[in-house]
C-alpha cells in the first residue's frame, strides 16, 4: 500500500509539472505575441518620426549639416529614437549652462548660502559711527533691492544715525572680471563680489498726454549713480534707443532717444552698468538715507584695514535658488558669479572665474567628457564646442543623484515660467516640456525633457547656420517636440 501511494505521488508531481509547463508556454505565445506587436508598433512609430523629421528639415530649407539632433526614450536612455550628427561638435550658446550646472551641483552643498554684511572697525556709540561704514559683498548673485532694504533695516536696529566717514564698498572677495566685451546689453553685465540687481538698471518709458509731448522716463532704482538724458517723444510707433553717453568716476549717464506710441502703456528696457561696486554703493546710500542714516563723506571702494565688527548681515537663499535664476532666465551674470565663487568652497582666499572654470573642466574630464571645449561657463563664447551626445549625457548623469529634484526644477517649463513661458502654446493637457534654451547669432539650441503621462523623452536640438534660418530651426524644434508628444 505504501509503495502504491509513492507511485501515485510521483505521477501527480510529474503531471503537475507538465501542466505548469503547458500553462507557461501558452502564456508566452499569447503575451509574447503581444509584446512583439507592441515592439513592432513602437519601431513603426519611431520610423515614422524619423521620416517626419527628415521631411520637416527639407521643407524648411535647412541644411542637414547645420543640425545636431538626438532623441531618446527615458526608459531606454542609451538607445536613440532619432539622431543626426549626434557626435559632431557645435557652438552650444546657452546650452553650455547644462554641463556647467551639472558641475556646480557637484561642488556646491545644497544648503550653501551667500552673506552680505555691514561691518566697521568701530562700534556705534550714541547713534554715531566714528569711521567708515563698510558694505562687504559676499558674491550673492540674488542680492536685489529687497535684499538691500532688509539688510539696511537690520542695521537700523543698531541705533545708527550718523556715519562720520565714508560708505566703503568692499569687493575684494573676487578677482575683477576682464574678459567681457564692451556692451550696454544687460545679458553682458559684469559680475563682482559686490553686485546689485544683476548689475543692471531698468528704464521705464511712458508716453506723454498728446503727440509730440516729451515722454516720461524713470530709472529704477533711482539714485545718484545713474543720470538720464531724456530725448524720447510721444508719437505713433515704438522705437527706443539707449546709449551710455558718459562714464564718470562716480556716475553713468544714459541718453534715451526715440519715440513711444501714444497708445502704449509702458515700455521697460534693461541696460548693464559698468562699475558694480559703486552701483551697489549709491543704491545703499539712497536706502540708508530713507531710513534716517546719514553718510558724511560719500561713497567709494575700499575694505577693512583692521579688525572689523559685523553690524548687520543678510543671508541669501540656498544654492538651488541661484541655480533657478541661472537656468530659468538663462542668466549669464548668475552663471559667472557661481563659477567665480567655486575656489572659495575649497579654501581659496579669492573667488576667480578662471580658477572656477578649471575646476569645472577637471570635473567634466573625470566624468568622461573628452571632446568638448568649455572655455566660458554661460555660453557667450563661440569657442565653446559641445556635441548633442555630450549634452544628453549631462542631462542623464543626474539619475540617482541626491540633487536630482533641484536640478530638474531649475529648468524652464513650457507655458509656465522662464524662457519657455510663452512657448508651446498648443501643448496637449497632461504633457510637458522642461528644457534649456540657447541663442546667439546663427546659433539656436533646445535641450531637456518632454513627454506625457505614458511616455517621456530626453532630447537635444542644436542649429549652427545662417541667422536668417534661425526661425525655421526654432519651428523645426517645436514641431518635432509636439509630434513626439502627440
Amino acid at each position: 500500500m505504501f509503495d502504491l501511494i509513492k507511485i501515485l505521488r510521483k505521477k501527480a508531481f510529474k503531471n503537475s509539472k507538465n501542466f505548469l509547463f503547458l500553462f507557461l508556454l501558452k502564456v508566452s505565445f499569447v503575451y509574447g505575441g503581444a509584446f512583439k506587436r507592441t515592439s513592432d508598433l513602437e519601431n513603426l512609430k519611431e520610423k515614422q518620426l524619423a521620416d517626419s523629421i527628415k521631411q520637416k528639415v527639407k521643407a524648411k530649407g535647412l541644411k542637414l549639416s547645420s543640425l545636431g539632433l538626438i532623441i531618446s526614450s527615458l526608459e531606454e536612455k542609451t538607445e536613440s529614437i532619432y539622431s543626426l550628427h549626434a557626435d559632431k561638435l557645435f557652438i552650444p550658446a546657452s546650452l553650455a549652462k547644462i554641463p556647467t550646472l551639472l558641475s556646480l551641483y557637484h561642488f556646491y552643498p545644497l544648503s550653501y548660502t551667500f552673506k552680505t554684511s555691514f561691518i566697521s572697525s568701530s562700534l556705534v556709540e550714541k547713534g554715531i559711527l566714528k569711521g567708515d561704514l563698510i558694505l562687504k559683498g559676499g558674491g550673492d548673485s540674488s542680492f536685489t533691492s529687497e535684499s538691500l532694504w532688509k539688510l539696511v533695516n537690520v542695521l537700523t536696529r543698531s541705533n545708527l544715525k550718523q556715519v562720520e566717514g565714508h560708505l566703503l564698498i568692499d569687493s575684494s572677495l573676487y578677482q575683477t572680471e576682464t574678459d567681457l566685451e564692451e556692451s550696454e546689453r544687460s545679458y553682458l553685465a559684469p559680475s563682482g563680489a559686490s553686485s546689485f540687481n544683476w548689475n543692471s538698471v531698468a528704464f521705464y518709458i511712458r508716453p506723454g498726454t498728446k503727440l509730440k509731448d516729451p515722454a516720461f522716463v524713470y530709472a529704477n532704482p533711482q539714485n545718484l549713480y545713474i543720470e538720464v538724458l531724456n530725448k524720447v517723444k510721444t508719437g505713433t510707433k515704438n522705437k527706443i534707443v539707449i546709449k551710455r553717453k558718459k562714464l564718470f568716476k562716480n556716475k553713468e549717464v544714459f541718453e534715451i532717444r526715440g519715440e513711444i506710441d501714444l497708445k502704449e502703456t509702458e515700455i521697460v528696457k534693461y541696460r548693464s552698468i559698468k562699475k558694480p561696486a559703486l552701483w551697489l554703493g549709491y543704491n545703499a546710500l539712497a536706502f540708508l538715507k530713507q531710513r534716517g542714516i546719514q553718510i558724511s563723506k560719500g561713497v567709494k571702494e575700499g575694505s577693512c584695514q583692521s579688525s572689523c565688527f559685523v553690524l548687520a548681515e543678510w543671508k541669501s537663499r540656498a544654492f538651488p535658488f541661484h541655480s533657478y535664476n541661472m537656468m530659468k532666465y538663462s542668466s549669464n551674470f548668475v552663471t559667472r558669479m557661481l563659477v567665480s565663487h567655486l575656489p572659495l568652497l575649497e579654501g581659496a582666499k579669492k573667488g576667480d572665474l578662471d580658477l572656477g572654470m578649471k575646476k569645472i573642466q577637471t570635473y567634466l574630464n573625470q566624468k568622461g567628457f573628452r571632446d568638448l571645449t568649455l572655455e566660458e561657463p554661460s555660453g557667450l563664447s563661440r569657442n565653446n564646442k559641445l556635441s548633442p551626445r555630450d549634452i544628453k549625457k549631462s542631462l542623464l548623469l543626474i539619475e540617482n543623484q541626491y540633487y536630482k529634484p533641484e536640478f530638474l526644477s531649475s529648468y524652464p517649463l513650457a507655458r509656465g515660467e522662464g524662457t519657455l513661458e510663452k512657448r508651446f502654446e498648443n501643448l496637449p493637457p497632461k504633457s510637458f516640456v522642461r528644457a534649456k534654451t540657447g541663442s546667439l547669432s546663427g546659433v539656436l539650441g533646445l535641450a531637456g525633457w518632454a513627454g506625457s503621462e505614458t511616455k517621456q523623452y530626453v532630447f537635444v536640438f542644436i542649429f549652427n547656420g545662417s541667422p536668417e534660418k534661425m526661425q525655421k530651426a526654432k519651428d523645426l524644434f517645436d514641431e518635432t517636440l509636439l509630434l513626439l508628444i502627440n
